[in-house]
């Protein structure tokens, strides 16, 4: 995978020092961070909004495009909440 980060794309070095991703940066800021878990692999790219449509990406990629994935923030906030109410 990193090899091909790198063939196609203009980033810096790895970033290894977090415990449940890696990054990427491109210039000043993280641009790439990649998620792995038992049964898949998630590539989260910071982009600008508004540029991609979902269904042409996803077709584009050659991927089912999934909408009910939520945001990180939206996932932190469940955590929260979970955590909150097993208190």
């Amino acid at each position: 995978m990193d090899q091909i980060i790198r063939d196609n794309l203009d980033v810096d070095d790895p970033q290894w020092g977090q415990k449940s991703y890696v990054s990427y940066k491109m210039g000043n800021n993280m641009w790439l961070w990649i998620y792995t878990f038992t049964r898949s692999l998630v590539l989260d790219f910071k982009v600008k909004a508004g540029i991609f449509e979902e269904q042409q990406l996803a077709q584009r990629l050659q991927v089912k495009a999934d909408s009910s994935i939520e945001t990180r923030s939206e996932k932190l906030h469940q955590t929260i909440k979970a955590q909150h109410i097993n208190s």
